[in-house]
C-alpha cells in the first residue's frame, strides 16, 4: 500500500519526492500536487492528511517532524520543519510564504490563515483560534521572527504587522487587528485583548532595544551591527510588560513603549506616545486625556 501511495505521489510531483527512511506518509481523502511542489522527508517524519489538500508550486522539508492536515492549501509557499509538531484543522491556508520553524510547535484551528509573510520560529510555542489569520499584501512579504517565545492568539483576530520576539510571551484576544506598518518588539511581554483596534503604522515596543551601556552599543557594532548582530548577553536591555485591555482603540502611527497599560475602552489618538498608563473610558492625545461620555 505504501509503495503505490509513494509510486502516485512520483507521478504527481515529477521532480523530486524523496523519502528518508523510516519516514511516512498517510492520506485519507483526496490530495493534489502540482509538478512543481517538492518534498523532503527526513528520519522520523510523518505527514497525516485526512480530507483535502492542496500543494501547489511549493517546497515541504521535514526532519524529526510532524505535519498534520485537515483540508489544508500551501500555495507558492518553502515550508522547512526541524524537530517540529505542525498541526491545523479544517481550511487552512498558507501562500506565498517562506517558513522556517526548528524545535517548535504550532497548532492553528479552523481557517488558520498565514499569507505573504518570511516566518522564522525557533524553540517556540504557537497556538491559535479559529479565523486567526496573519496576512500581508503579495507585494512584500511581512516578517515574524520568534525565538524562545510563547505566541497565543484568540478566534477572528487579523494581524498584519512585523513581529520580533525574544525570550517572550506575547497573547493577542479574539475579535482584534493590529493593520500593516506596524510593528512589535517583544523581549518580555506583550497582552493585546479582546477587540482592540490598532491602526496603521504603529510601533509596539516592551524593550529599550539596546543597552544603556555604551560599552553594551559598542559591542553590538563591533558584531556587525546592524547587519545580523546578536544581542550581546553580558549588557542588560531594560524590558517591562505591555498590556493593551478589551475594546482599546489605537489611532494610525503611534508608539506604545515599555511598562504602560491601557484600561478598557480607551482611545489612542494618531500620532502619540504613550509612555505611562492610560485609565479606561480616556481618550489620550498629546500628553493629555479626557474623560469619554457615552451617550
Amino acid at each position: 500500500m505504501m509503495k503505490n501511495i509513494i509510486h502516485y505521489l512520483k507521478l504527481l510531483s515529477w521532480k523530486y519526492f524523496p523519502l528518508l527512511r523510516p519516514a511516512q506518509f498517510k492520506i485519507g481523502g483526496k490530495l493534489k500536487i502540482s509538478f512543481q511542489t517538492k518534498i523532503f522527508l527526513g528520519s522520523n517524519s510523518i505527514i497525516d492528511i485526512s480530507g483535502n489538500a492542496d500543494f501547489t508550486k511549493s517546497q515541504i522539508y521535514l526532519e524529526q517532524s510532524i505535519l498534520k492536515a485537515h483540508d489544508i492549501s500551501i500555495c507558492n509557499s518553502d515550508i522547512k520543519l526541524y524537530d517540529t509538531s505542525f498541526f491545523v484543522t479544517e481550511r487552512a491556508q498558507i501562500n506565498f510564504c517562506l517558513f522556517n520553524i526548528s524545535e517548535s510547535s504550532v497548532k492553528g484551528e479552523e481557517n488558520f490563515r498565514i499569507i505573504a509573510y518570511n516566518i522564522r520560529v525557533d524553540k517556540s510555542k504557537i497556538h491559535v483560534g479559529s479565523y486567526f489569520c496573519i496576512l500581508r499584501s503579495n507585494e512584500q512579504l511581512g516578517i515574524i521572527n520568534l525565538d524562545h517565545v510563547h505566541l497565543k492568539g484568540g478566534n477572528n483576530t487579523r494581524i498584519q504587522a512585523d513581529i520580533n520576539a525574544v525570550k517572550a510571551e506575547l497573547v493577542f484576544g479574539s475579535n482584534s487587528f493590529v493593520n500593516k506598518g506596524s510593528k512589535i518588539s517583544c523581549m518580555n511581554s506583550i497582552e493585546i485583548g479582546d477587540y482592540v483596534m490598532i491602526s496603521y503604522d504603529c510601533d509596539i515596543i516592551d524593550n529599550n532595544s539596546h543597552p544603556l551601556n555604551y560599552l553594551g552599543r559598542r559591542k553590538e557594532i563591533d558584531d556587525g551591527f546592524p547587519n545580523g548582530t546578536k544581542k550581546s548577553e553580558n549588557f542588560e536591555i531594560l524590558s517591562a510588560p505591555i498590556i493593551i485591555k478589551n475594546d482599546v482603540w489605537i489611532g494610525m502611527k503611534c508608539l506604545i513603549l515599555k511598562g504602560v497599560v491601557i484600561s478598557e475602552r480607551s482611545i489612542v489618538a494618531a500620532n502619540t506616545k504613550v509612555n505611562k498608563s492610560i485609565e479606561s473610558d480616556t481618550i489620550y492625545y498629546g500628553n493629555r486625556s479626557k474623560k469619554l461620555v457615552y451617550d
